[in-house]
């Protein structure tokens, strides 16, 4: 058996009121058959019976961490690796599932391939009317998606599609390279995190769904827009130097928060969005009609 099957994992679960879906997850995380494991339950300052339903599970290998005071996802993950004593950190959120295999399939990329420092499996996602789908619907091979040759072309990992959080397995070694979630981005944090992680270390995709993702995913925070177009705004600010490399990614970029705009009814900010984008891209004829609809001509605007 190499070292990397004897290595210990740590299991982060962030829990804010989701104790009527908690048991599931880190039932998911038990059936694992991994013994050498941890599972640090984040409990994030709910108001529901979330302790209670830890304290019935019997497990040593779990820890229960209460937040005096709600921090959101980023705070709670980080609270759990300041706890983690493993190898490697693995995240999963409170209201989904991971499959049998998850833990040895990851542990498997990662002694194949000592450049990767974060490893995801893909996924099935739950619709709200139950039926099951693959989160990355492309027939691949596992392999190295994001690597040294990406970033000497100035490729912006963001350009990659990559499973929510509870699809990772990160190196702990390079967790202490990259630092924490940023507790100020209540979206789009785990994006942040993977494009700064990217920056040092190998992404590898082991295309096999091995984990089951709940209607909505990520604890739902998407289905706000407001919040989701904010940190989007935050993302923007932090990377846009690294982002302005990749024009293709930057116009797509740009291309999605002018649709935020829109659906925000924010005229004037979708314009601004649909500028940048068209610099970039000049012959983007769809992106002139999304102006004129914002800024119909007086004399349609009398016909009307």
């Amino acid at each position: 058996m190499s070292a990397t099957e004897k290595a210990k994992v740590s299991v982060i679960i962030p829990a804010y009121n989701r104790a009527h879906t908690l048991m599931p997850a880190v039932k998911s995380a038990i059936d694992q058959h991994y013994d050498n494991m941890e599972i640090i339950i984040v409990d994030d300052c709910s108001s529901d019976n979330t302790k209670d339903v830890v304290a019935g599970i019997a497990d040593k290998r779990i820890k229960y961490l209460r937040r005096a005071k709600n921090g959101g996802v980023a705070a709670a993950r980080n609270d759990g690796i300041r706890a983690a004593s493993g190898d490697y950190i693995a995240f999963l959120d409170s209201d989904d599932a991971w499959m049998p295999g998850k833990i040895e399939a990851q542990l498997k990329a990662f002694a194949e391939n000592e450049s990767a420092g974060l490893v995801f499996v893909n996924a099935y996602e739950t619709a709200a009317d139950g039926a099951a789908r693959s989160f990355i619907d492309r027939p691949e091979p596992s392999r190295v998606v994001y690597g040294s040759k990406d970033r000497a072309a100035g490729i912006f990992p963001g350009s990659i599609m990559v499973a929510p959080p509870t699809g990772w397995m990160i190196k702990k070694a390079a967790i202490d390279k990259t630092g924490f979630f940023d507790e100020n981005m209540s979206v789009w944090e785990d994006c942040d995190y993977l494009a700064r992680l990217a920056a040092r270390f190998d992404i590898y995709f082991v295309n096999v769904p091995l984990i089951v993702i709940a209607a909505g995913g990520s604890d739902h925070l998407s289905r706000n827009m407001l919040s989701w177009h904010e940190g989007k705004k935050i993302f923007y600010a932090k990377h846009a130097l690294s982002m302005d490399r990749d024009k293709r990614h930057l116009f797509r970029f740009y291309k999605g928060m002018a649709k935020d705009c829109f659906i925000l009814k924010d005229r004037d900010n979708a314009a601004k969005w649909i500028k940048k984008a068209l610099r970039l891209n000049p012959f983007a004829l769809d992106l002139y009609f999304k102006l004129l609809r914002l800024y119909p001509s007086p004399s349609h605007q009398r016909s009307s």
